[in-house]
């Protein structure tokens, strides 16, 4: 005992307080390591992950601050927050790094703008989700060709019950002339049974102002509804496929003369429905639509088909590639079309 006294009493007192630091130094870094090992990471259901913490999650949507971008609000049926018992990776390699997160950092200030932009309209449509996608172009190659296309959807979900609303705008004019002028609003109420067999009801209202018929301007306004069931063939988290039948009431005005001429009709047809996640937040959905042949019309049957396929940039940002295409309408004076469309959109 007394040789300890001693040597304590040699050692200058300077030595014995910078040890004490590094005791205390070292256990700090114990502790923030053993807390880092439990952090909260927000996944999603492709995968990606990003880390942060939760700050609450009412409402059906998960407000989740992350580390390195801010605030995100994401829909529970989107994603789960977990925690991470795992110890951190090298800050170059992070998990987040890939995925939402990596493409978001790349985006940039678009991301950010976006993301100002879609959590304004979360504000204001609560629970509804949706899409606001643009497109617009200018060609010129001996002939100078504008193209502006916009469109607007909203979307909500319950345990058996989908509906669905969108507004469709498309313009083009070649060298002055207007070629494209057409409004589009549809919708969409869809009822799941107990059992794998559906109900759905789908109203159209299409108003062209540039038709052409026979070489004469044959502006017209369609209103389509559309009843009909059908069988849930896959009903899985990451795909569906539907098939059905459905009784469709056309109703059509030609608006390019004096006085508006209306035309009645029921038509039947069959429809297939096709919804597919992908690796890369990419997502896949297809719609076909046959028409058995409608009296008055020498045609045949008619034919509707409309494929998407769409790429989540950002948290907010996404790219989607569409065609649609329209051929024998069951009502003749309907114009048919095909589409290609490359549309940049901010989901909310």
């Amino acid at each position: 005992m007394g040789i300890g006294l001693v040597i304590m009493a040699k050692i200058p007192w300077t030595l014995l307080i910078a040890v004490g630091c590094v005791g205390v130094v070292y256990a700090e870094s114990r502790a923030s390591e053993a807390g880092a090992a439990d952090r909260e990471m927000l996944v999603y259901r492709s995968g990606d992950r990003v880390y942060g913490h939760l700050v609450r999650s009412a409402g059906g949507i998960i407000e989740f601050r992350s580390d390195r971008f801010g605030d995100l609000r994401v829909p529970v049926t989107d994603a789960a927050v977990v925690v991470d018992r795992s110890p951190p990776e090298p800050t170059g390699q992070q998990a987040d790094g890939v995925g939402v997160a990596s493409e978001a950092e790349g985006v940039g200030g678009a991301g950010t703008a976006s993301r100002g932009l879609a959590d304004s309209m979360r504000d204001l449509f609560g629970p509804w989700h949706g899409r606001l996608a643009f497109l617009s172009e200018i060609f010129a190659n001996g002939h100078h060709t504008s193209t502006v296309a916009v469109e607007g959807r909203l979307r909500r979900k319950w345990t058996r019950d989908e509906v669905q609303a969108a507004a469709h705008y498309d313009y083009s004019e070649t060298q002055g002339n207007t070629t494209t002028d057409s409004v589009r609003a549809d919708g969409l109420w869809r009822h799941d049974f107990p059992s794998l067999v559906f109900a759905l009801y789908r109203p159209a209202l299409e108003w062209n102002r540039a038709a052409v018929v026979d070489a004469q301007p044959g502006d017209y306004l369609l209103a389509q509804q559309e009843l009909g069931a059908g069988i849930n063939m896959i009903n899985a988290a990451t795909h569906k496929v539907r098939v059905g039948l459905s009784e469709n009431m056309f109703d059509v005005w030609t608006t390019a003369g004096a006085v508006a001429n209306h035309m009645s009709r029921m038509v039947e047809s069959a429809f297939l429905e096709a919804e597919w996640k992908l690796p890369w937040q990419m997502c896949f959905n297809v719609r076909s639509v046959w028409y058995a042949h409608a009296p008055g019309n020498d045609r045949g049957s008619g034919w509707e088909n409309c494929m998407e396929l769409s790429k989540r940039l950002t948290e907010m940002l996404s790219a989607s590639m569409r065609h649609e295409i329209r051929r024998n309408s069951p009502d003749v004076r309907v114009q048919d079309y095909s589409r290609l469309k490359l549309l940049l959109g901010v989901d909310f």
